[in-house]
């Protein structure tokens, strides 16, 4: 797989088949972060980092460049091409769904080109958007202790600090603060409801899982 707006160069797939053709890896990713590229454009280097992040963060595979449309896929990997994935999410959720089934990711190094008319069809930031709200729910369903239970400690501390500001100011003015203690009270409400709605999403997930592996 290489993308059709002429980025990749056709010399490089040597490179990104010989290990699939060595047995070493199922999908072998050719990655623009290995090695020192300046050819990419600074804002594509911040926003690959945030999808790379979220998409190990996911599916729980570590790889430098998650949207490289440069890709060598073997046998084994063809059989699992059975995925649902829309639009430009396909890079993701393939490596997902890949590392769910214990499949070996492994990448090599290369160069792209950026000096090229027309490389997208769509805003980076329209595109971006729409990529990274589909990583989010995906971490959503697939990490809930992520994506709710910890957010959910964090704002349940911070209401702590906004509850004991308020009582320390009563101690000392015998007056309450109507600020610190509404904002502490809905930061304990809304950390406690999204810690308790975490634990049990994550206990409905592995009752799932544990039902799909006896079915």
């Amino acid at each position: 797989m290489l993308d059709a707006d002429g980025q990749h160069f056709t010399r490089n797939i040597p490179d990104v088949v010989a290990l699939v053709l060595n047995g070493e890896a199922d999908l072998v990713i050719g990655a623009r972060f290995i090695k020192q590229n300046g050819d990419i454009p600074f804002y594509r280097k911040t926003g690959l980092k945030v999808f790379n992040f979220l998409t190990n963060l996911f599916s729980e595979q570590q790889v430098t460049d998650s949207q490289s449309g440069f890709r060598a896929l073997g046998g084994k990997a063809l059989q699992y091409i059975d995925f649902a994935s829309e639009g430009f999410n396909v890079e993701s959720d393939m490596i997902e769904h890949f590392s769910k089934n214990g499949l070996v990711i492994k990448e090599v190094p290369l160069n792209v080109r950026y000096d090229v008319p027309h490389t997208h069809e769509k805003h980076p930031v329209i595109h971006g958007a729409g990529l990274l709200s589909s990583l989010i729910t995906l971490i959503t369903y697939r990490r809930p202790l992520i994506a709710f239970s910890i957010p959910g400690f964090i704002l349940f501390i911070v209401g702590m600090v906004f509850g004991s500001l308020a009582f320390a100011e009563y101690y000392i003015t015998s007056k309450f603060s109507f600020v610190y203690t509404l904002i502490g009270g809905v930061l304990l409400i809304l950390g406690l409801l999204l810690f308790i709605s975490g634990l049990i999403l994550n206990t409905i997930m592995v009752l799932m899982k544990k039902e799909a592996k006896v079915s």
